[in-house]
């Protein structure tokens, strides 16, 4: 007899808006059945018993990037089914401002380990699919489900949001940025609430933005928004879902702010991500139950 599957998520538990939310994203899609037993970040994986678990479930947020790798490394070693749900690669482009020098995601080498153990596969990018040779479907990120389902909606959007990122840009291209904008947030909750982040992007009425998911975050709620190109995985977003602009010369920010308050934007339509989600429940349903 088929029995209620025993789910272990790996995640990245950086106190980052992102990776929250593309968890809870996740969990709103899957039955309650299918709630994970375990969730725990991915670079604790030496604490987990693995065989005493059905299914890895590996998602979402950045988790092919290069700090993931001794994970995947792990991960390949065991023989447990694995789905990999919402997942993409970080790229930091060659640029004078980029602090963060990890520029490659994790071996496209290890992943190939795990391809004939994976029952599900969805990335959030062309980008990520390629690099990976992975199958499966491409969707935005799972938290585009959560934001719209739950992030309070009606109130008027009156301030331009900088949603930051410090390893990506200059502090004279923060100061800069910041004399345009009226309201500002790093995407981190170590001092706060996420909820007070996510409020600002509901108030906000455009976006200037160097980070993911202020991309995703303003494209959720139908916010135009300026995306300053120095990460791959940025204009892998926008090329595929649009709702914003691409800056690549800092030199044209004010141009740039100036087009995209003139962008006619909705909100991202997230049906093929709850699809997504569908098929989810019934491969586990198939397998399991």
């Amino acid at each position: 007899m088929k029995t209620k599957p025993k789910i272990v998520n790996f995640v990245s538990e950086v106190r980052n808006i992102g990776n929250l939310i593309a968890v809870l994203g996740i969990e709103r899609m899957l039955e309650s059945r299918f709630a994970p037993a375990l969730r725990i970040d991915c670079r604790r994986f030496a604490q987990v018993e693995i065989d005493a678990y059905d299914v890895a479930l590996v998602g979402g947020a950045g988790l092919f990037h290069s700090c993931f790798t001794e994970f995947w490394t792990w991960l390949a070693r065991q023989r447990i089914p694995v789905m990999i749900w919402g997942v993409g690669v970080c790229l930091p482009v060659d640029h004078p401002s980029v602090s963060d020098m990890r520029r490659f995601g994790a071996p496209p080498e290890q992943i190939d380990l795990i391809q004939d153990r994976l029952i599900f596969c969805n990335v959030r990018d062309d980008l990520t699919q390629q690099r990976y040779r992975l199958g499966g479907s491409v969707t935005a990120c799972p938290s585009v489900v959560y934001v719209q389902d739950r992030l309070a909606s009606g109130r008027r959007p009156t301030t331009v949001l900088y949603s930051h990122h410090p390893e990506l840009l200059t502090d004279s291209e923060r100061t800069e940025i910041v004399k345009r904008c009226t309201d500002s947030t790093d995407n981190l909750f170590d001092n706060c609430d996420p909820v007070e982040i996510l409020d600002k992007f509901a108030s906000a009425r455009l976006v200037v933005t160097s980070r993911l998911h202020g991309a995703i975050l303003a494209a959720s709620l139908g916010r135009p928004y300026v995306a300053i190109c120095r990460d791959q995985k940025i204009s892998a977003f926008v090329a595929r879902y649009g709702g914003g602009l691409i800056l690549e010369d800092f030199a044209c920010l004010d141009e740039a702010i100036s087009a995209a308050s003139n962008v006619a934007a909705s909100p991202l339509d997230s049906s093929a991500i709850r699809r997504v989600g569908n098929e989810a429940n019934l491969l586990l349903g198939r397998l399991f139950c």
